[in-house]
């Protein structure tokens, strides 16, 4: 299974180049075996002049990238590895994919392919969304089954690419709100992709969850003081028993005195009798 080979090998990368001293004879081993693979796909092709880049293909040029010092490219797969990086140049356009895109975008400018970086990361801008609440995103995120098509992962890679070549402080900051914002009702879905969010949030850009004062809350005259704030995440919850509800707790103030993104609910618990209740309406029909 190469797509989990190359798994293994871009993680042995990440953890080196976060600076963590890991031992790499794993890796290096696997590297040789994903080398050979990338060979006899070359040797195989009967009309070259096609398009043969895929989305299996721009990972392993990503994950080998992370050692091409230690381990330069041999002669025996010099060839193959050239090849496939003149069809990134060609064909980059048609893997309809942000995180097949930013492997390439990653791995061709570690691989002296510039151009082909700077080609990627203007298309990515162009399409990229922003908000104040959502950061910087992607409107045609699409959760399905193949792995190329994780939003998560395509923006943790988005993020390590804008980290490495674009260096924009703002950027990375916007694209790291989006990031967390998944997180704020739900979860990351998978363990690869928390693993790659941890590792792009490692990387570069603004401690966003760092907060040093609590979000201010006032409903109606009543400010909320609570008690105890979860260490790291200053997370707390109020609670209100029925006699302590009024009508002028509607009115809800918010304020946050420093940098950085949080977020919080309000929700309104009642019993009725279950004879009074009624179907809901909407203006849809």
């Amino acid at each position: 299974d190469y797509y989990t080979t190359l798994y293994l090998v871009t993680g042995f990368g990440k953890l080196r180049h976060l600076g963590v001293d890991v031992k790499m004879d794993l890796a290096h081993k696997s590297l040789a075996n994903l080398d050979d693979w990338i060979k006899d796909i070359y040797d195989h092709l009967t009309e070259k002049e096609l398009n043969h880049y895929t989305h299996l293909i721009a990972y392993y040029l990503y994950g080998r990238s992370f050692f091409l010092k230690e381990r330069p490219i041999a002669r025996e797969h010099t060839e193959a590895v050239n090849y496939f990086l003149d069809q990134a140049k060609k064909f980059w356009t048609s893997l309809d994919s942000r995180l097949s895109e930013a492997n390439t975008a990653i791995a061709t400018i570690r691989f002296a392919q510039k151009d082909i970086t700077d080609a990627i990361i203007k298309s990515l801008r162009e399409r990229a969304l922003h908000s104040e609440e959502m950061g910087m995103y992607w409107g045609d995120e699409e959760w399905a089954y193949w792995w190329y098509r994780a939003p998560i992962e395509a923006q943790a890679r988005i993020i390590e690419l804008f980290h490495e070549v674009v260096k924009s402080k703002k950027e990375i900051d916007e694209l790291n709100v989006w990031t967390l914002k998944q997180k704020q009702t739900q979860n990351w879905k998978t363990s690869r992709a928390t693993s790659d969010v941890v590792y792009s949030l490692l990387l570069d850009g603004s401690d966003l969850l760092k907060s040093e004062h609590l979000v201010g809350v006032t409903l109606g005259d009543n400010k909320v003081r609570p008690k105890n704030a979860e260490a790291g995440t200053g997370f707390y919850e109020k609670r209100f028993s029925a006699s302590e509800i009024k009508a002028s707790m509607g009115k809800v103030q918010i304020e946050k005195t420093d940098k950085g993104i949080a977020w919080g609910g309000l929700h309104w618990h009642y019993f009725e009798d279950i004879s009074k209740i009624t179907p809901h309406k909407t203006p849809l029909f």
